[in-house]
């Protein structure tokens, strides 16, 4: 306890300063990323070759495999999140304890369940993978497997209390926390994997991180926040919007996996563990991608849930979009261009020449994400409005499409047909079908969100992509010439950015973020 009680002195004295925990929580939250992203994009070489292709396909292979385990958490930590929200918007303390009490019953419900179900999927794994991986693999890949469930099931616990955190506007606090976990998770494990340890070091490692990281938050509920678990009287109405809101968020936890883990599942059954890995590359992008997707989504949850308290109508629901949504876009749709232009020579840098084949479908699965990206913030409202059961069976149908077509084309075009499915899958449903139904149902402006979103930036994308072209032609792949490239690139699009795309309170945000860099150097 005596490390946790330096962890909320800092906290206590970093963070009252800021404006609102809101920014700060954003900030962390990037700063989490950004680190995380880094870290992946450095570890992932040195991880290859610390395992080799063929243990680390496996690794990220079972990874897949257990991962769909994690949609049996029903969503628990968006469900605490936004009754915590509401529940304190009411000053209904009593009402929240309650509900934090059912909540955690149910969590632990959930997390024996996922052990039960764990066990016929480890009987599965011969039958599934037999074919595919070699004695010695098999052994290994149930080895990793009992230590991924025991992980999936004690992370409930974590995002349980999360949601509490969030649920209380804490975002600063949960976000330093998943960044202390980050960058000792990535210490540990250099030093695991120099020693000679192997893949099994990596799982168990990530177990015992989690059950840290559940003791703090716990720690912090209810020592700080002075959060109160107690029965008071059975609810049946609360237990069943409890129900309908967790189905709607377990719905959406299955597409999700299915999205980021039938590829590699796929992949996996009907090839190597070769290909496995590298499609592997891809999906690091893509989770990338996908994980800033929640980062703001979770941040605007507690304000989209007072605003819709109040009646807000779809113009002001709209403005709650538009303004992080911009912010996303510039930083991802740069991203994507950047990728486009020099991904490739990133890849032989970063991974090598055998792994040059994963630049296409890396393309393939940014691009629609991107879009999915900018316009996160409609999942807080949906969660607020109690709306997001028409969301996950639309996204639903989508996903059993991309399994369809995963199938099909991955025995036709291998790894390719893997991306394109995904892709097809994400345009349909995430862009396509969602946005009419935002449209149609939520009362968004959708066109003047999206022509909000991207007015001046998608311009400045266009003309610093075509700029910076001829020096992806020009120059060699090497290391050097890359961070020329790169920077080249940069610093035309923030050129244009600044001048063309960026209105007064983006100016505001960014000559803010300079003077208090200024002022602590």
């Amino acid at each position: 306890m005596a490390i946790f009680k330096v962890i909320l002195k800092y906290m206590k004295v970093t963070w009252i300063g800021l404006r609102s925990q809101k920014k700060s929580g954003i900030v962390i939250s990037y700063l989490t990323l950004f680190i995380n992203s880094f870290f992946g994009i450095f570890f992932t070489p040195f991880l290859i070759s610390s395992l080799g292709a063929s243990e680390y396909g496996l690794y990220q292979l079972v990874n897949s495999f257990a991962g769909y385990l994690v949609i049996l958490n029903f969503g628990t930590g968006a469900v605490i999140s936004r009754y915590v929200a509401l529940y304190r918007t009411k000053k209904d303390s009593l009402g929240q304890e309650n509900f934090l009490f059912q909540a955690f019953m149910i969590t632990g419900i959930l997390s024996i369940l996922t052990i039960f179900v764990s066990s016929a999927l480890y009987v599965g794994i011969d039958g599934l993978f037999g074919n595919s991986l070699t004695t010695v693999e098999l052994v290994k890949a149930k080895q990793l497997f009992i230590l991924m469930v025991t992980n999936i099931a004690f992370s409930f616990f974590t995002n349980a209390f999360s949601g509490i955190l969030t649920g209380y506007e804490k975002f600063a606090v949960t976000n330093i926390f998943k960044l202390l976990r980050i960058v000792l998770r990535v210490i540990l494990l250099v030093i695991l994997l120099l020693l000679g340890f192997k893949s099994i070091a990596i799982v168990a490692t990530d177990l015992f991180l989690t059950i840290i990281l559940t003791v703090f938050e716990a720690s912090y509920s209810f020592k700080k926040l002075e959060v109160k678990i107690k029965f008071h009287f059975y609810d049946k109405a609360l237990l069943w919007m409890i129900f309908s809101f967790s189905s709607a968020v377990f719905l959406q936890a299955i597409i999700n996996q299915v999205n980021q883990n039938v590829d590699r599942v796929v992949l996996g059954a009907m090839t190597d563990t070769e290909t496995v890995a590298l499609y592997s590359i891809a999906l690091v992008f893509f989770t990338m991608f996908s994980n800033i997707t929640g980062v703001i989504g979770g941040v605007f949850l507690p304000q989209a849930t007072k605003m819709i308290a109040a009646n807000a109508t779809g113009e002001e629901l709209t403005d709650l979009v538009i303004r992080p949504g911009r912010l996303q876009f510039m930083v991802a749709g740069a991203a994507v261009a950047g990728f486009i232009l020099f991904g490739q020579n990133f890849i032989k840098i970063w991974v090598g020449d055998n792994f040059l084949d994963a630049y296409i479908p890396t393309i393939l699965l940014l691009v629609p994400t991107t879009i999915t990206l900018v316009q996160n913030v409609t999942i807080a409202i949906l969660d607020a409005m109690l709306k997001r059961m028409t969301r996950s069976l639309i996204l639903a149908i989508m996903a059993g499409l991309n399994i369809v077509l995963t199938i099909i084309l991955v025995g036709e075009l291998g790894y390719m047909g893997a991306a394109i499915s995904t892709s097809i899958s994400l345009v349909i449903g995430n862009i396509v079908l969602m946005n009419l139904y935002y449209h149609k149902v939520i009362g968004l402006n959708v066109i003047r969100m999206f022509k909000e979103i991207f007015r001046g930036t998608f311009s400045s994308i266009i003309i610093a992509s075509l700029l910076s072209f001829p020096l992806a032609l020009i120059l060699e792949d090497t290391v050097g010439y890359f961070i020329i490239k790169a920077s080249t690139f940069v610093i035309i699009y923030g050129t244009l950015l600044y001048k063309f795309s960026f209105n007064e309170y983006e100016k505001k945000i960014l000559m803010g973020s300079l003077k208090k860099a200024s002022r602590i150097k």
